[in-house]
């Protein structure tokens, strides 16, 4: 987002900030049709919160992770 001069949205919200990069015209990321689902998660392991919700699978998020930061570097 930085590198197009977009504004800087804090938020743990990864819909709205997919929704500022497609509405800039950037290609979305890989997989953001997932990443979107992965916002419940943010703010209660972030703050070492319990969750009442089945976990992620750790090896399908850690690929995500790797696609997305594949797909951020193109921008640096």
């Amino acid at each position: 987002m930085a590198s197009h001069d977009l504004l800087q949205v804090r938020t743990h919200d990864l819909g709205e900030l997919l929704d500022v990069v497609e509405g800039a015209g950037i290609e979305a990321p890989p997989g953001s049709d997932w990443l979107n689902d992965l916002s419940i998660y943010a703010v209660p392991m972030r703050y070492d919160d319990r969750l009442d919700l089945e976990p992620p699978d750790r090896d399908a998020v850690v690929r995500l992770v790797d696609e997305v930061g594949g797909w951020a570097a193109r921008f640096s």
